[in-house]
């Protein structure tokens, strides 16, 4: 197996190409970067200019394991419970994902509406604690 670093914004256009030949096993996010595991050599998938921009290594199944384990802490660190009114957050999932917003609500069942602004509107999203950040964890 293989697995593929890259930044996130370059994730899109690498899934594309795994999609078209259907060898892509598992793409897992943590933070800034996007973990993409593949039997085939990204070698043969992807053109050489993109090659450059990702760090490729050869893993085995506990390697994997040990990623998806990551994966899973990254989410019990978000700061699903720990949220009040007025807190400064970043969505990272969803249609609002990498807008900055502050929390207005804590609702039931994990919940929170968060003021985003859309045009220089503030517009009231509601969105899942488990897709937010707090701007103090994020990397300055």
């Amino acid at each position: 197996m293989y697995l593929i670093i890259l930044p996130r914004r370059l994730a899109k256009v690498i899934v594309n190409y795994y999609e078209k030949s259907k060898l892509l096993i598992r793409q897992v996010e943590i933070g800034d970067s996007v973990y993409l595991v593949s039997y085939i050599d990204p070698a043969k998938v992807l053109p050489y200019d993109l090659l450059k921009k990702v760090k490729i290594e050869k893993i085995n199944i506990e390697q994997m394991k040990k990623i998806l384990k990551s994966q899973e802490k990254s989410k019990k660190q978000k700061i699903f419970g720990e949220i009040k009114p007025g807190q400064k957050v970043v969505i990272i999932n969803g249609p609002y994902r990498d807008m900055k917003g502050i929390i207005n609500k804590v609702l039931p069942e994990g919940k929170c509406e968060v003021i985003v602004s859309v045009f220089g509107m503030p517009i009231p999203v509601t969105v899942q604690q488990t897709d937010l950040l707090t701007e103090e964890s994020l990397p300055n």
